[in-house]
């Protein structure tokens, strides 16, 4: 990402008042005040990112680096940068639309990836480009959701887009019953980045399955297991969010 500087006018206003001595010639005449007023203007120079053909979705920004044609297949190469030094960008870009004259051409490509692919075609024009959009992206985002299942439901519940929780197993010991919730997403690291816990008293721990899997071991140590089950699911996951986010790709080397 290139810095450019950007030239900010300030004003500054200096007043200097000029107060001349009174003049008497009476005890009751004085002569007038006489002031004035200098304005100078002071040119500051402050840098900003900006590349033309960047995407802009705070906390991040989408830089196309290349574009690439051959076989009717058309490439575009981009990184994603944190606007916050030192970490990563929680954005992930999905899907894309290739701009071409009155023609649109739509893609879907695998969040981790930094390359999308058009198949444009054996006739297309790369001079016939005006730009990409952004359609939808992935955003790391935290959650959290509550997960009530009665007693007797063993079912997959959708707690929140894309991600669903079900009871795996109620098994009833001497100390208490162990509640076991198995957390499942269709996003990338969705299960993984949550966990499952019970709310109120009488639960006493949580604790993940090892092998993973989104199975979550919740331990009742109350005289009577609730009925529903007051569950909470929180944590991170990567969320789908649409977008209408268009660059010209302007400036975007052809290789």
């Amino acid at each position: 990402m290139s810095w450019r500087a950007i030239a900010v006018a300030i004003s500054v206003a200096i007043g200097a008042a000029l107060v001349t001595g009174a003049l008497r010639s009476e005890p009751t005449a004085a002569a007038p005040e006489a002031s004035s007023t200098t304005t100078t203007t002071t040119t500051v120079l402050l840098p900003v990112w900006v590349e033309p053909a960047e995407i802009v979705v705070p906390p991040a920004i989408i830089l196309p680096t290349r574009l690439g044609y051959a076989d009717g297949l058309l490439e575009l190469d981009f990184e994603v940068q944190s606007m916050v030094v030192g970490e990563e960008p929680p954005i992930r870009p999905a899907a894309w639309t290739l701009l071409a004259g009155d023609a649109e051409y739509e893609t879907e490509i695998d969040p981790v990836a930094s390359r999308v692919v058009f198949d444009v075609g054996l006739t297309f024009d790369p001079a016939a480009i005006t730009g990409v959009r952004l359609d939808r992206y992935f955003a790391l985002s935290p959650i959290q959701a509550d997960f009530l299942p009665t007693s007797g439901d063993f079912t997959a519940h959708e707690i929140i887009p894309g991600v669903t929780a079900a009871v795996d197993l109620i098994q009833e010991q001497s100390n208490g019953t162990i509640v076991r919730i198995q957390i499942r997403g269709d996003q990338a690291g969705a299960s993984s980045d949550l966990s499952a816990e019970g709310r109120g008293p009488g639960w006493a721990s949580a604790s993940s399955n090892f092998g993973g899997g989104g199975l979550w071991t919740l331990s009742f140590e109350g005289s009577e297991l609730p009925n529903p089950l007051p569950i909470v699911i929180r944590g991170v996951m990567w969320l789908p969010l649409e977008a209408d986010l268009v660059s010209t790709l302007e400036r975007v080397p052809v290789g």
